[in-house]
Parts: structure tokens; sequence; C-alpha cells
């Protein structure tokens, strides 16, 4: 059984390593470097945005991987990715839990929005900050789902 404490430490290391990542990306936009990542990050999106008017929660969970998958590969460092990739696999079985809630969805493609923007427009340091938004406030969803659980004597 994963302690909270752990849970904490793998979404601290795993939203340090996306946000870095997202601020690479979106320098290597800049460059010319990724020529098709945006137009690929807005094709995503729109799929998400109809899984979530379906309420096709499988769906949208494989987009989310995807989405964060283009944006580690678009940063450039291979290293980097299979750590990232480690650690998403320790963490899938809780991450699940947390995008059970069609709520948190709209939250999530929300936050998904604000990091395309910022890649979008070659800016790193927004890029960074909005990936560190959204990791630590899908901590936050997880925990709420946890407290709403032993609330409900899950």
């Amino acid at each position: 059984e994963t302690t909270l404490a752990e849970v904490r430490n793998l979404y601290d290391l795993r939203g340090a390593i996306f946000a870095m990542a997202c601020a690479s990306a979106a320098r290597r936009v800049g460059e010319g470097a990724e020529p098709k990542l945006v137009r690929a990050l807005e094709a995503n999106l729109d799929r998400m945005r109809t899984a979530h008017q379906k309420d096709d929660v499988e769906r949208y969970y494989a987009l989310n991987i995807e989405f964060h998958d283009m944006l580690m590969e678009a940063a450039g460092n291979p290293k980097a990715k299979t750590i990232y990739d480690n650690l998403v696999r320790e963490m899938h079985l809780f991450r699940r839990r947390g995008l059970s809630i069609a709520t948190n969805i709209a939250r999530s493609i929300a936050e998904h929005e604000e990091i395309t923007a910022a890649v979008a427009s070659a800016e790193p340091e927004g890029a960074r900050r909005a990936a560190e938004r959204h990791i630590t406030s899908g901590f936050a969803r997880y925990m709420n789902i946890l407290e709403t659980n032993d609330a409900a004597g899950a």
C-alpha cells in the first residue's frame, strides 16, 4: 500500500519533470524544432473535449496520457522521458481514481489548454508555470477524492 507521503513525493517528482519538459517544448517550438507539436496538441484537446461531452472517461484517460507524452517527447530529453514514464507507471493506479469524476475532467482540460497556449506562444516560463499548476491541482483532486471516499465510509 502506497502511503500518502509517497504519493505526494511521486506527484512532486512528476510535476518537476513535466514542468521542465513543457518549458523545453515551448523553447523548442520557438526555435522551430517542433513544427508539428502545437497542431498535434490542439487536435488532442479537441478529442478530449469530445470525450468529455460523451462522458467517455476511458477515452479521456488515454488522450490525457497521449497529451503528456507528446510534450515529454517534444522536450527532446529522452532520459527525462524514461524517468517520467516510470513514475507514471507507478502512479497509474491511483491517478485513474483521480480522473474518474467528470468535473475534474473539465478542470483538467482547461489546464491542458493553458499549457498548450504557453507552448504555442513559445513561452518557456509560462509553460513551466502552467504545467506545475496542472500537476499540483491533480494532486489536490486526488486528495479531494480520498477525503470524499473516507467521508462516505468507502
